[in-house]
């Protein structure tokens, strides 16, 4: 039995309800038992405490003493301790073999020897002002097994995290490394990764991590970072936790993660304490509602760096989340979301302002200078020249601005590395009791007043209409139809109690088949839907075609989770997966199913985005087709159509794509949202496409967008004004239908009829 060293925390024991750490010690194992040591006086660890067991998990009690592990230590590294303070203290009397002297530097951790990496290094001047020579592209670094960080040190990534780095992550790595030690701006510290689900952000924020722990860009310097905290969605705290162990192994990193597993508030709030005094745990991971509940405990830490998951979520300015994480002074934040920008350019402000404080200007000057001009070319109604041209200025400005901070890449990034991905978008008819429905809500006397009413009036008329789209059945219970069948003279199979038996719908007319053609087929698939009360229903759908599934929703617990996740993906014995789009939609890996059907959307396109990258992603081995259904004419394909708008806008300033300068919605259009039109599918109709629906493209547009549109005013000819009138309808219309054009591009059209 050899023996084996290990550095743990240690404290007297005590029965306080709330304990503290004291201080940093190591143990000693052999087959005789463990021994504790711990600092004296004179600055020398000395035994305190012994014990007959072996066993190292757990607590580990030592008469009156008490210690807990944090990782292992080699005999080399304790022996070279050793050696280090005996030389520095050369008045002092030799020590006995088993006394090991403290050194100013903290004990290194355990790293399994492996052969010296081949390396290539880059010299960079230490002053980040006087940097004048881009580094090496990762494409010309002639060892393409390393990765060297810029510095003036050599500093190298771990090679056990380089030989799982794509190079696209490669680049992330250099990429965030020069924006948190200040070579790309000595000012500003912090770095937004942008790229789009299943690149793998979160390996790439755990090799960034563990370079900048463990090396320092300042020679005979302790590293820049020596406390992380990792802020996420408490879904994702086990996921990172697992990611950390995976990647790095348990023994060579401190994590401390809050989980809220059988644990109190008070003892969550006695963790970050001591994980803020002592040196076992380097990296904190906590939910953004625990930073709310334990502000006082993480005002009291010195946190070096915040990695802020699924980033979005920072988007509000008056997210209380936001505002503390702010105060918290921490020098260098990373942010990493796939959807930074969701609805408009004020939050992709605040979420800038918050990992860059002040380098866009104050929010009066942002929006006054930038955002006013940019949302004003993108007006349908703006046909003038010179206000175009600003858009467009003011549009470069910001992204030349945010490109040395934001970094974005599609996953063409990793084309080779994934398999072929078709997405169907399947427009259906809405049925005879939908219409009737429709036409029910859209008649009544109450209808119009509903319009008038205040937001929350509003969206209840939203929900109901979304609840006909999805199935006549879930709106017997729904206290706007009530009150709406209530003043009508519409029949009584229409009545809400007569709709309960009303279970089939347009959309669910194409899904059955589709699922018992997957099936036979051998392929899984993943079922989504944003409504608890739809995946009820499409729950006993599936029993009733006797196909086996699973169901994670927001009533599962974390635990829970994985083993259904795990048993999907491993399992032949499930054909379905009913999941929740707000619950799943996130850090999910479903590569078990390729096949994924999106049963309803959400106004927020980028949760639709989220959902849809549960099963294309690295590690899929089939070739992935995704159906979106929509009932034509009806207010889940309007919805659709206004979320074009908004991956325009993060198309524009994320992706840096010109042909998406366009708006396609202004407060007018508003009014149609009700409307439900006649028409095999409203979004071709908007297209201005010709095509006989026999599986052709969409006809790219001859002429660039700027340069068609002109002032009128300036025109050197005369014209009537019908001519004007009659020009204006056809610029507009044109307008309207580019956004469309640009967004649905590759799609080809097919016309079932």
């Amino acid at each position: 039995f050899s023996r084996r060293y290990y550095t743990v925390q240690w404290r007297k024991r005590t029965n306080k309800k709330n304990k503290l750490w004291e201080g940093d010690g190591y143990i000693v194992v052999s087959e005789n038992g463990i021994v504790l040591k711990t600092q004296a006086r004179d600055r020398l660890y000395k035994p305190v405490g012994r014990t007959n067991k072996t066993a190292t998990d757990g607590l580990i009690v030592f008469g009156t003493y008490e210690a807990e592990v944090d990782c292992e230590a080699s005999l080399e590294e304790i022996q070279r301790l050793t050696s280090t303070e005996q030389s520095s203290q050369s008045s002092s009397a030799p020590e006995k073999p088993e006394t090991v002297a403290v050194v100013n530097n903290p004990m290194k951790r355990h790293r399994q020897t492996l052969p010296e990496p081949k390396r290539l290094f880059v010299d960079i001047p230490s002053s980040p002002e006087k940097i004048a020579e881009p580094l090496d592209t990762l494409e010309s670094v002639d060892v393409p097994k390393s990765v060297v960080l810029p510095n003036s040190r050599r500093i190298v990534v771990d090679e056990r995290l380089l030989y799982k780095l794509r190079p696209h992550q490669r680049e992330a790595v250099i990429f965030i490394y020069e924006c948190l030690v200040g070579i790309r701006d000595p000012q500003h510290l912090g770095a937004l990764l942008a790229d789009e689900m299943g690149l793998g952000k979160t390996l790439t924020a755990i090799a960034v991590i563990w370079t900048l722990l463990k090396q320092s860009p300042c020679p005979k310097q302790p590293p820049l970072v020596a406390k992380v905290l990792i802020c996420c969605p408490v879904t994702l705290i086990e996921n990172w936790r697992r990611e950390f162990s995976k990647w790095l192994d348990v023994n060579r990193i401190g994590i401390l993660a809050l989980n809220g597993k059988q644990q109190t508030a008070a003892k969550d709030k006695q963790d970050i304490i001591s994980f803020g005094k002592t040196k076992v745990y380097q990296v904190l991971i906590m939910s953004y509602e625990k930073v709310m509940s334990c502000s006082k405990e993480l005002a009291a830490v010195n946190i070096d760096m915040v990695v802020c998951d699924e980033g979005h979520r920072l988007k509000n300015a008056a997210n209380k989340t936001l505002n503390i994480l702010g105060s918290l002074g921490i020098p260098r934040k990373l942010l990493l979301t796939g959807t930074p920008i969701q609805n408009d350019l004020n939050e992709y402000y605040t979420i800038i302002n918050f990992i860059n404080p002040g380098i866009l200007g104050t929010f009066a000057e942002f929006q006054r200078e930038i955002s006013r001009p940019i949302i004003k070319a993108r007006e349908k109604s703006c046909v003038l020249r010179e206000a175009l041209r600003e858009g467009r200025r003011k549009s470069a400005e910001l992204i030349s601005t945010t490109k040395a901070f934001v970094l974005r890449r599609t996953k063409d990034s990793i084309r080779n590395f994934l398999t072929d991905r078709t997405d169907v978008l399947i427009f259906c008819r809405p049925t005879k009791w939908q219409r009737s429905l429709y036409q029910l809500a859209a008649s009544s006397s109450k209808f119009s007043s509903v319009l008038g009413s205040e937001q929350g009036v509003v969206l209840a008329l939203i929900n109901l209409f979304k609840k006909i789209c999805n199935l006549p059945a879930l709106v017997e219970e729904d206290a706007l139809y009530q009150q709406l069948y209530q003043n009508s003279n519409k029949p009584a199979e229409l009545a809400p109690a007569a709709l309960k038996k009303r279970t089939a719908g347009s959309k669910i007319n194409v899904l059955v088949p589709l699922l018992l053609g997957f099936r036979a087929a051998g392929e899984k698939t993943v079922l989504i839907s944003n409504y608890t009360q739809t995946l009820d229903y499409l729950e006993q759908m599936l029993s009733k075609l006797n196909l086996r599934f699973l169901r994670l929703d927001g009533a599962t617990s974390a635990n829970t989770r994985d083993q259904l996740v795990t048993k999907f993906n491993r399992s032949p014995h499930f054909d379905v997966f009913i999941l929740s789009a707000k619950a799943g939609g996130v850090g999910l890996n479903l590569i078990g199913a390729s096949r994924l059907v999106l049963f309803d959307n959400d106004w927020n396109p980028l949760v639709d985005q989220q959902a849809l990258a549960r099963i294309h992603r690295d590690g899929q081995k089939r070739p992935v087709f995704i159906y979106r259904l929509f009932t034509a004419g009806a207010i889940d394909e309007k919805i659709f159509q206004r979320q074009l708008t908004k991956l325009t806008l993060s198309d524009m300033f994320l992706d840096d794509l010109r042909d998406s300068n366009l708006s396609i919605f202004d407060s007018d259009d508003l009014r149609d949202l009700f409307t439900v039109n006649d028409t095999a599918c409203n979004t071709h109709d908007l297209l201005c496409c010709e095509c006989d629906g026999t599986g052709n493209n969409l006809p790219q547009a001859v002429d660039d967008a700027e340069d068609t549109q002109e002032d009128p005013l300036l025109s050197t000819g005369f014209s009537s004004a019908l001519d004007l009138m009659e020009e204006d309808e056809k610029e507009l219309a044109k307008r309207k239908a580019q956004p469309f054009r640009t967004a649905l591009n590759k799609f080809r059209h097919y016309d079932p009829a």
